[in-house]
């Protein structure tokens, strides 16, 4: 199972693959959607941000389990793909009623997100997130993946790419640092100090609402 610093790479090179994949299958006026672990509880054999893309002809590329839940994936999928809404699936890999899970390390509840990859909000941010996944920037990814009470699944899949230049810098680091400008000495009637230039603010693209 992979975790810590070695998931996070696995996720990158993956969602970056995905990425390069879908531009061919746009490209050839090919459909797909695309499957990502969202939450767990107990074990499970991927963590969340795994990615699983099914194209329409069947071809997939990532996974989002050891292989338990990987069928019924592509058949939701493959629904997804027909009616252009996307679907939350929840899995229990621990109950012995049904076959996921046995002999494949999974044991444990598993939420996968299921939407269109194609079309709709992440087809539209394609493009840019290639050339934010090509560089060497931190990059935060936040999709809307169940319906606001009372909105009746509208907004499902909405995405947002957010480029996080200066996460190397925390907000309280900030505060800090400038105060500690701000209690410079300076001479009387002088200039105040120059300040440290900031890195410019996280880039955003798409929309939540």
């Amino acid at each position: 199972m992979a975790t810590g610093a070695r998931a996070g790479m696995n996720h990158w090179k993956e969602t970056a693959e995905i990425l390069s994949r879908l531009a061919e299958l746009k490209a050839a006026g090919r459909r797909a959607a695309l499957a990502t672990v969202v939450d767990i509880v107990g074990s499970a054999y991927r963590r969340p941000g795994a990615k699983f893309l099914i194209e329409d002809t069947g071809g997939t590329l990532g996974s989002v389990s050891g292989g338990c839940l990987e069928a019924d994936v592509r058949e939701v999928a493959q629904a997804v793909v027909q009616t252009g809404r996307p679907s939350l699936r929840h899995y229990n890999t621990g109950d012995e009623g049904v076959l996921w899970g046995l002999g494949l390390g999974c044991n444990g509840l598993v939420d996968v997100f299921v939407q269109p990859a194609t079309d709709g909000p992440l087809a539209a941010l394609a493009g840019r997130l290639r050339e934010l996944f090509a560089g060497d920037s931190a990059v935060a990814l936040a999709t809307v993946v169940a319906p606001a009470e009372g909105k009746d699944g509208q907004g499902l899949g909405a995405t947002l790419a957010i480029d996080c230049r200066d996460a190397g810098e925390t907000r309280e680091a900030r505060r800090t640092r400038d105060a500690g400008q701000a209690r410079e000495p300076r001479e009387a009637g002088g200039p105040p100090p120059e300040r440290e230039p900031r890195e410019p603010p996280a880039d955003v693209h798409g929309s939540l609402g």
